[in-house]
């Protein structure tokens, strides 16, 4: 796999010289961070080299915190890092687009990515660098057919559409991409996206293993029975990527009664001729002799929640219904605590979504000044106001554009905004800045906020028309307080976040227990960093954990009285240069007006 990934690269990476012209790198790096080649960069090649964006630099969020190439691999999908998001400082006069590269077996196996200075920034980028790995990837499965014995995807797709009967091709990663005219009329219809779960009720690997097996299941439609018969491809390493599947007619049903003597309905768990769930539609249902370990019980929530530690029972709860609703295109709100964990909930919705092809964007909406949260969210025309880019910007809704917008605290979002959400979420319309001009952009909104949106409606401080708009769906994540796992969530903290992981002992445990924990798993997460800290080689106690949490009197003044008045003062002394202020605290601008806005 590795030669081949070198030789594509060579090929496919050979960026335009367009990229020097306009100042921007073109970078590959591994599926671990580590970057393997750089293209052009022109003038800008001076700043990436003082920014380690340098062969062989490690760019994962390991490393770096939050950065495009790091990130990207981290939510495998493609990402736009911009400015001050970054989490390094020095990065952030750069703009970043990221997209992951996946082989034919679904693994990510390379990042292809776009950077330069912010007053080069374009979001066509973005449409660029998710063109560019959608050709690599494109290109890695042409060349694992050939080595399965296809010189080239034309003669498999011959081979499928030719067919007198039903076929089709599954692979591991994406939809049914080739099928047959037979196919599409007996039972995929006119759907956008059809996959092995969606057609089958189970997943590729479950399919993999039946065809593995020699397995012949067995395919009811409402007016006929199929036999399935299932070839599998197979790389070097004899690992199945892609199945042709073909389906002989066995009888004909009348009105969708009798068959052959196989009842609807999920079996036992102890059933060796389990059946796997029907389409949607419940059009058709394959049934057959599952393999051990291939057997479903229940549908599971999807492997994007896993990063969402739950064993209590109200927040998995919360995760089956985010991954219900994550399957539709309703839009969601996202109701809970400050550092409860809102974001990856959204993101988690996001990768189990049809969008999640598409790119991640997230704002919150509290930490932008409300004269900058327009422009930020519509974009802006070149010259719409004083210091405006020379090239404009399509902002958050334009890069967002075919993935999903997350709106953290969109209760502290004016209600001039609100009125222009509300009219993009309608028919996908929105005008920048000083553009006459409407844009269009379509994108799966998630909407997250601690506030009482219903309470905000009747006192009238929050739009009634934009509320229901977002009311598709409604998620409320439990505070920490209210869960019962929060001992085994401080041990999966630790073994994320400390290796080795340390031990709790008996008076930490207790504490954690009972702890109020105002500030939900954000608190705890610090909490137990501080004890890491403290604690050394031996086990966390009740003393390691910081002392403003065991109940130590409160001080004068509260945290967010000295972070607003450091932040007010700054703006002071640099005559209200919010840049300025921003440099001299060490701070992005993004967390001065989040410390001004400090309660």
């Amino acid at each position: 796999m590795e030669s081949v990934f070198r030789e594509e690269r060579k090929r496919l990476l050979q960026m335009p010289s367009e990229l020097a012209n306009r100042s921007v790198c073109a970078v590959i790096s591994d599926g671990d961070g580590v970057i393997l080649s750089m293209h052009d960069g022109g003038p800008f090649r001076d700043t990436a080299t003082r920014v380690r964006l340098v062969e062989g630099a490690d760019w994962s969020e390991r490393a770096r915190g939050i950065n495009a190439i790091g990130t990207a691999i981290a939510e495998k999908s493609p990402v736009a890092v911009i400015g001050p998001a970054h989490y390094e400082y020095r990065n952030a006069g750069l703009f970043c687009y990221a997209s992951p590269i996946f082989d034919v077996h679904g693994e990510l196996v390379a990042v292809f990515d776009i950077t330069g200075p912010m007053e080069r920034h374009d979001p066509s980028f973005g449409l660029i660098v998710r063109t560019a790995a959608t050709s690599m990837e494109r290109s890695l499965r042409a060349l694992s057919h050939a080595r399965a014995g296809f010189r080239n995807l034309g003669a498999l797709e011959r081979l499928v559409t030719r067919s007198s009967t039903p076929a089709l091709l599954v692979e591991a990663r994406g939809p049914v991409s080739v099928h047959n005219d037979a196919a599409r009329k007996a039972f995929l219809r006119d759907r956008a996206y059809v996959d092995c779960e969606t057609l089958f009720g189970m997943d590729f690997p479950a399919l993999a293993a039946m065809a593995r097996e020699g397995c012949e299941p067995r395919f009811e439609t409402r007016d006929a029975v199929f036999r399935v018969k299932l070839d599998p491809l197979l790389d070097l390493d004899e690992r199945p990527f892609g199945i042709v599947v073909h389906f002989d007619r066995l009888d004909a049903r009348a009105n969708g009664a009798g068959g052959a003597g196989v009842a609807h309905g999920a079996s036992g768990a102890g059933d060796v001729n389990a059946s796997v769930g029907p389409l949607p539609s419940g059009e058709a249902v394959a049934r057959a002799e599952l393999p051990v370990g291939a057997r479903r019980s229940g549908e599971p929530i999807p492997a994007s929640f896993d990063a969402i530690y739950a064993t209590d029972a109200a927040v998995l709860e919360s995760k089956r219904l985010a991954a219900t609703f994550a399957k539709t295109l309703l839009p969601m709100l996202l109701l809970a605590e400050t550092g409860t964990g809102k974001e990856l909930f959204a993101r988690a919705i996001h990768r189990a979504s049809g969008c999640a092809n598409g790119p991640f964007v997230a704002i919150n909406c509290g930490a932008v000044a409300p004269a900058l949260l327009e422009s930020e969210l519509f974009g802006y025309a070149p010259g719409a106001f004083t210091g405006a880019g020379k090239r404009g910007s399509d902002g958050l809704l334009g890069a967002a554009d075919g993935g999903t917008l997350l709106l953290d605290e969109i209760a502290e979002m004016p209600p001039p905004l609100q009125a222009s959400l509300l009219r993009a979420l309608d028919d996908g319309s929105y005008r920048r800045l000083g553009d006459p001009r409407p844009r269009r952009a379509s994108f799966r909104l998630i909407g997250a906020t601690c506030r009482d949106l219903g309470a905000m409606v009747e006192r009238g401080d929050f739009r009634s028309d934009l509320f229901f708009r977002l009311h598709g769906a409604s998620i409320r994540i439990p505070p920490l307080r209210d869960r019962s796992d929060r001992i085994g969530l401080a041990r999966a903290l630790l073994d994320l976040h400390h290796a080795p992981a340390p031990i709790l002992g008996l008076s930490a445990i207790a504490y954690i227990e009972e702890h109020h924990w105002p500030g939900n798993v954000r608190e705890l997460k610090n909490a137990l960093t501080h004890a890491v800290a403290l604690a050394g080689s031996g086990p966390i106690e009740r003393q390691h954990l910081p002392e403003r949490i065991l109940g130590a009197s409160p001080p004068t003044r509260t945290r967010s009285e000295v972070l607003r008045e450091a932040a007010a003062s700054a703006v002071r002394a640099s005559d209200g240069n919010i840049s300025e202020a921003a440099r001299k605290l060490g701070v992005a601008r993004d967390t001065l007006y989040r410390m001004l806005r400090q309660k």
